[in-house]
């Protein structure tokens, strides 16, 4: 009974080990955009200036 025990804390331990890991991406803005590294790979064009204008494409406030 005693592993019982062991085990409880030890995933405690590291889901709380991970939880921290989430925040500290979280607050270190990983997640910010998610969507314009999959719309950069699959629409590569030769220079930078192209591609930004593919992801951020202009709206009419702009």
């Amino acid at each position: 009974m005693e592993i019982i025990g062991v085990l409880l804390f030890l995933a405690t331990a590291v889901g709380v080990l991970f939880l921290g890991i989430f925040f500290w991406a979280y607050r270190g803005r990983q997640f910010d955009d998610i969507e314009s590294p999959a719309r950069r790979m699959l629409f590569e064009s030769d220079t930078e200036a192209e591609a930004e204008a593919y992801v951020r494409p202009k709206t009419e406030s702009e």
